[in-house]
């Protein structure tokens, strides 16, 4: 009984409810942060790229911009609703990962580059780590049987 109670075998295992629960609270959660202020107030956003000192200038301040868009708008609900999951957490992956890296400078618990991107002077590393895992695990498992891909997958 108690080897039971330990290894918490009285609750049954639901995997795909947990990768549904992932994606939807990782999608949902950079979509509604950075996807709603991307989509909806471009012009600002566009303005805090434009004046940052980073690759941005090798690229270019409208197609990082439009990238960030694609990858924090659009993948996102992607991701949310599970469709083509394992590239859409790929794609976020990368690109949170590079600013997490190039941007921010690999902040976890103060920032690391004078100047640095920040949130109301907050760094929020330990949020981004989080990120990158649950996305990293959707690219290695996928949507699971909740997912518009399971659902595809069944018509084939």
């Amino acid at each position: 009984m108690l080897r039971k109670f330990l290894f918490f075998k009285f609750a049954p295992e639901r995997k795909d409810l947990a990768l549904l629960v992932l994606r939807l609270i990782a999608a949902i959660s950079i979509f509604l942060k950075h996807g709603i202020e991307k989509i909806f107030d471009y012009q600002h956003t566009l303005s805090a790229i434009t004046g940052r000192d980073h690759f941005i200038h090798l690229i270019g301040p409208q197609p990082t911009f439009m990238w960030e868009v694609v990858a924090d708008g659009f993948l996102t609900i992607l991701l949310a609703i599970g469709l083509f999951t394992r590239w859409t957490a790929l794609l976020c992956f990368c690109t949170l990962f590079v600013a997490w890296s190039v941007v921010l400078g690999f902040p976890y618990f103060v920032s690391s580059v004078p100047g640095g991107a920040s949130v109301a002077s907050a760094t929020h590393g330990e949020m981004v780590i989080s990120y990158l895992i649950a996305l990293l695990a959707l690219v290695f498992t996928g949507g699971g049987k909740y997912s518009v891909d399971a659902l595809l997958d069944r018509e084939a």
